[in-house]
């Protein structure tokens, strides 16, 4: 094993205790964190992404945590760029990085590899959408079918957001979304993947908590300085867990319980997709409920030591 290159990941659903599991790995080996959450990136999302508070944090320096507006269009490609940007400079400073978080269409990216797409051309994109109103959507799958019929067997005739952004590719590139698709980026590290997971009910236990211990810490408050900042639509269009429940609750259209309710019910399936992701990887070393010990030792048997 290449120290120079070694990237240690930690994932796991929400609230599974990956982040203070991070850290204390992290004090142990001499290790910074690199945060892969795709809402914890936002400055002005802090409670309700659960973001780590400086307590937390325990002195660990922590990479990629709140470091975008709401405003700013942020996505893998950029996060990976940044990723890679920040790994190197850990290693340049041998010490070990440590990608921790749940979003785990990014954690795919990033050690599966990246395929490349161009940005949104919103002109186009609005263009197409008058379209699919005035033509019909399966006059546009039929021109996605002609043109790239390997993608449009991959799509439902009725998933508009795929069928428009594959044509939109198509016009920018002059290429089938399938073709542009098989280029892959890959980052020039050496992952050791570790999961982990609790037992069910525990998680779901942990997640309900977690949501009534955001509100007790001001995440209403949050939520309406969000309002009054004019910052709204974007943070609907960041599609934040728990936060346009309890918009809506602020505008008066659903009770706080209502909201709370959705937000765990919401919370508690992002963290089955994230136990199915980690389920189908062959690849991870999953851990159930485990101590810093056990990461510290699954290291050991990576030729990984910990500092003395």
């Amino acid at each position: 094993m290449n120290k120079d290159k070694t990237v240690l990941i930690i994932f796991g659903p929400t609230a599974s205790g990956k982040t203070k599991l991070a850290v204390e790995v992290a004090k142990a080996v001499g290790g910074d964190i690199v945060s892969v959450d795709s809402q914890q990136v936002y400055k002005e999302l802090m409670i309700g992404t659960a973001r780590p508070t400086i307590e937390e944090m325990s002195g660990v320096i922590h990479h990629l945590v709140g470091h975008v507006s709401v405003r700013d269009r942020y996505n893998v490609s950029r996060y990976l760029t940044d990723a890679e940007d920040v790994i190197q400079e850990i290693l340049q400073r041998k010490r070990l990085p440590i990608v921790t978080g749940g979003t785990y269409m990014w954690i795919a990216s990033m050690v599966d590899g990246f395929s490349p797409t161009p940005p949104a051309d919103l002109k186009l994109r609005a263009n197409l959408e008058e379209r699919a109103d005035s033509d019909g959507l399966d006059c546009l799958y039929e021109e996605l079918k002609e043109l790239d019929p390997q993608s449009a067997e991959k799509i439902s005739p009725a998933d508009r957001r795929r069928i428009i952004r594959s044509l939109e590719i198509i016009t920018i590139t002059g290429r089938p979304r399938s073709e542009v698709f098989r280029e892959k980026i890959i980052l020039p590290f050496d992952f050791l993947k570790v999961g982990i997971t609790r037992p069910r009910q525990d998680l779901y236990r942990r997640i309900n908590l977690r949501v009534d211990e955001m509100i007790e810490n001001g995440l209403l408050e949050e939520i309406e300085m969000i309002i009054k900042d004019g910052l709204e639509p974007y943070v609907r269009d960041v599609m934040a867990h728990g936060y346009p429940a309890l918009l809506d609750h602020l505008h008066g259209i659903c009770t706080l319980d209502f909201a709370l309710e959705r937000m765990k019910t919401d919370t508690r399936r992002y963290a089955k997709r994230q136990l199915s992701f980690l389920s189908g990887r062959e690849d991870f070393t999953v851990f159930n409920s485990p101590t810093t010990d056990d990461i510290l030792e699954y290291l050991d048997t990576q030729g990984y030591q910990k500092r003395t």
